[in-house]
């Protein structure tokens, strides 16, 4: 009851929402670094599938090549 009874005097009190503003700006603070941790995730992906496929295509060309002596 006592929590009820905080909670609604700071609602009328208007520092609810001031609360909650600071609190969701904690929560959303390492959102930024997560993001960045993904997208240099999925680009290392990337640049290893682009590798391996040119590493397989090179390494399949390299047995037809042929040098004249």
């Amino acid at each position: 009851m006592t929590a009820l009874y905080t909670n609604l005097c700071l609602y009328i009190s208007g520092a609810y929402d001031k609360m909650n503003a600071r609190l969701d700006a904690k929560r959303e603070s390492g959102m930024e670094t997560i993001e960045i941790l993904i997208w240099a995730i999925a680009i290392l992906a990337i640049i290893a599938l682009v590798y391996s496929a040119l590493n397989t295509f090179v390494g399949g060309l390299l047995p037809k090549l042929t040098l004249p002596f």
